[in-house]
């Protein structure tokens, strides 16, 4: 872990500074304002050490912790998962301190445009992603956010929390209940291990290319998963399961092999979404396939 913190570990990183800035303003949603404005008031305090309050711990760990993973070249966001903690410590002692006119006005501007964005962020997604069932998760969806404002009335500043939470509770479900399940389709992996399993089968796999897809199979698998090489198959003496890219496949048919292909599988690297593949109308363009497949020796 020290070697991805200082880039020397045998695996190479090429983060930039601000990695984790724009991170931590999507991830840390929809307290992001509170902790933009929490920096500037610290800062703004600097020059006045009476002001300064006895808060070090949290905002120590904090900001030490920031540093050491922004200086990292090695990056990814669930790195700071470990910091969040902390700052939400520093922004609730802000929220209770808070008492500047100008910063409240901020706040009450910011939280109502987000809570109208989380919506129609959702109702947007479900319309380009091409969910099932849009008209009734969309008229849902706004029934909800009519009703989240009536339990939450006015812009007192805990109604204003109150929508903002319960606003990302909403995008929350929205995306582990209906938008995760259908990504979940498109990573072959674990629909392969599902179906071998289902059809009760014991026997060895075995996979040809490290594509992605591979290692969630030898995850989910419940039999052995092993690799196999291009001049191991040429010496094969029995019939191998494997599970593998259809273009690998092709090139084998070119190579004199006999293939009988038993299910095949659409993927897609679900970690690294693009806009091609979020709109259902072009993502056919970037989708891939996996495929089960029994492998005979050459004659």
């Amino acid at each position: 872990q020290f070697g991805r913190f200082f880039n020397t570990g045998p695996i190479k990183g090429k983060g930039d500074l601000l990695f984790y800035v724009h991170t931590i303003l999507w991830a840390f949603l929809p307290w992001s304002v509170f902790a933009i404005l929490l920096v500037f008031s610290k800062l703004k305090k600097i020059n006045q050490p009476n002001q300064i309050t006895a808060d070090y711990i949290c905002s120590g760990i904090f900001v030490t912790g920031f540093i050491i993973f922004s200086l990292s070249r090695f990056q990814l966001p669930h790195y700071i998962n470990i910091l969040y903690p902390f700052l939400s410590v520093m922004v609730a002692q802000y929220i209770m301190n808070l008492k500047n006119p100008v910063q409240q006005k901020i706040i009450l501007y910011a939280q109502n445009i987000l809570y109208l964005l989380f919506f129609l962020s959702c109702i947007t997604l479900i319309i380009i992603f091409g969910l099932p069932n849009i008209v009734g998760v969309t008229i849902i969806l706004l029934a909800i956010g009519i009703i989240l404002y009536r339990l939450f009335p006015g812009n007192n500043l805990e109604n204003i929390i109150g929508r903002s939470f319960s606003a990302v509770l909403v995008v929350n479900l929205l995306l582990n209940c209906l938008v995760y399940p259908e990504l979940f389709k498109y990573q072959s992996g674990n629909a392969a291990a599902a179906f071998l399993k289902k059809n009760n089968h014991r026997g060895t796999v075995y996979t040809i290319s490290g594509i992605s897809s591979e290692y969630a199979f030898e995850l989910y698998a419940a039999q052995p998963v092993y690799q196999l090489n291009r001049t191991e198959l040429n010496s094969l003496k029995d019939n191998v399961l494997v599970f593998t890219p259809k273009i690998e496949l092709d090139s084998l048919r070119k190579d004199g092999f006999t293939i009988n292909e038993i299910r095949s599988f659409p993927h897609f690297h679900i970690s690294q979404l693009t806009g091609t593949f979020i709109n259902h109308h072009t993502r056919y363009r970037v989708v891939d396939s996996v495929t089960l497949a029994t492998i005979y020796p050459k004659k």
